[in-house]
């Protein structure tokens, strides 16, 4: 984008947008902004001076949100021993790690980017066709990270570490330098179709033991990618990949919808016969997609069975119950929403799942009463359940990611979580297959959970 000074008036600024998602999808438009008497004085010569007078500023970007989110559950001290930052030098963001460095800089280990800039957008609200509130955002271009990372990688850098969080995959950068690692994907916008190849490719090869988690409108998207490219057929004509929620509400109660089962299994499965996961002792977790107001679908494995389970976000009751949790001293509130960050919060608490898997270790010390397929049920229930926790404290938050949350209270609510995994385990009981048969409902934060098996 750029400013067209010769085409602007005392009245408007036309800002000229162009480029598109991909390669095969471009486009030319112009924006008239209007030119306050702030801009007047300015007189900016470049978008980014533009915004920086028009807009209330914000962090944010999948990684940067991320990097917060970590960096303030380490304050709290939760989460790795050691991360491992490479990254460009931000001026927005490195000052406002500075006071949280001063606190945890020991737990954080930083790389630089060569030849990267950190990029900036603005975002404008609007309401989609169901009301919700979205964003159309005008951003700088990505700058491809493998070249700068390739330093890094033949450096042995990840060598020690137990995963990557990437938003570009680096498959054949560590394939070159037979780095074995897991990637946990949380892929950019702008590169789907190069990430879904790759995750597929690295499958192919037998070196896939990567996990995605992506949103239902991106799932679509990369199955019907991976299918296009096994040659089942044309994208466009391939069938849409549909998540709706299992639970139908009425004023009866929630119940279990057998269409939406139906619907969700065949997706579900179309995305195992891309990207068919390793067989681990334990639960873990390959995959999830967001769904928004509907909540999360996590695909689980065990020894060779593979499971779905599905958390809903709480009700406004509940949101308020769970709000009240952190005390009067946060940053969060039930009027505020926004929706941006909130998948992020989300994907942070599927790192930690991650980080602390097998969880089965830590809920057996919690209950040793659990029987193993409780043990399977409550882990499931973890990640749902705190992944829609953290998710609605960032959506009830101005900051856009976990600063809001006091970090004194971060160990109490992890184990406020824990409890609830267990209730579901003892409610639910046993792990059907097929279609789930019973649903926990949480009665503080009003949420509800169900689970079982998908048969290949």
């Amino acid at each position: 984008m750029k400013i067209l000074a010769d085409e602007s008036t005392r009245e408007d600024l036309r800002l000229m947008l162009y480029g598109g998602p991909t390669f095969r999808n471009t486009f030319r438009a112009t924006l008239d902004i209007p030119n306050t008497p702030a801009v007047a004085r300015t007189h900016p010569q470049i978008p980014r001076v533009l915004f920086e007078i028009l807009s209330e500023q914000h962090l944010g970007g999948n990684a940067s949100n991320i990097l917060r989110n970590e960096l303030h559950l380490a304050r709290a001290n939760v989460g790795a021993q050691l991360h491992k930052v490479f990254a460009p030098p931000d001026p927005y963001l490195d000052p406002w790690m500075k006071p949280y460095l001063e606190h945890v800089g020991s737990n954080f280990e930083f790389h630089a980017l060569d030849g990267l800039s950190s990029r900036f957008g603005a975002g404008f609200p609007f309401n989609d066709e169901r009301n919700r509130e979205q964003r159309f955002s005008l951003n700088t271009p990505q700058d491809p990270t493998i070249e700068p990372m390739r330093k890094h990688v033949e450096g042995g850098a990840l060598n020690d570490c137990d995963f990557i969080v990437v938003s570009e995959g680096m498959g054949e950068l560590l394939k070159q330098y037979n780095v074995r690692i897991r990637q946990l994907f949380n892929p950019t916008s702008a590169l789907h179709n190069e990430s879904a190849l790759e995750a597929l490719k690295r499958f192919r090869e037998g070196r896939g033991t990567d996990a995605v988690f992506i949103n239902e409108k991106e799932a679509d998207q990369w199955i019907r990618i991976m299918e296009n490219r096994m040659e089942m057929g044309p994208f466009k004509d391939l069938p849409e990949a549909k998540y709706p929620s299992p639970f139908l509400k009425s004023a009866q109660g929630v119940h279990i919808d057998p269409n939406a089962i139906e619907v969700m299994n065949g997706n579900h499965r179309r995305w195992l016969n891309m990207l068919p996961p390793p067989e681990e002792d334990y639960v873990t977790c390959h995959s999830s997609v967001g769904c928004g107001p509907e909540g999360g679908q996590y695909l689980l494995q065990c020894q060779g069975q593979h499971y779905i389970a599905c958390a809903d976000t709480p009700t406004e009751e509940g949101a308020r119950a769970l709000i009240a949790v952190l005390g009067t001293t946060a940053d969060v509130r039930s009027d505020i929403r926004d929706v941006i960050g909130a998948g992020d919060a989300s994907f942070t608490a599927s790192i930690l799942c991650n980080l602390y898997t097998p969880l089965e270790d830590i809920l057996r010390t919690k209950d040793q009463s659990l029987s193993p397929p409780k043990l399977k049920i409550a882990a499931a229930a973890f990640h749902a359940i705190l992944g829609r926790v953290f998710g609605e404290f960032v959506y009830h938050s101005e900051t856009r990611d976990l600063s809001g949350v006091p970090h004194e209270a971060i160990p109490q609510l992890l184990d406020m979580v824990l409890e609830k995994a267990i209730a579901a385990a003892h409610h639910i009981t046993t792990i059907t297959k097929r279609s789930p048969q019973r649903i926990y409902t949480d009665p503080d934060w009003k949420f509800n959970f169900t689970m079982w098996e998908l048969e290949r």
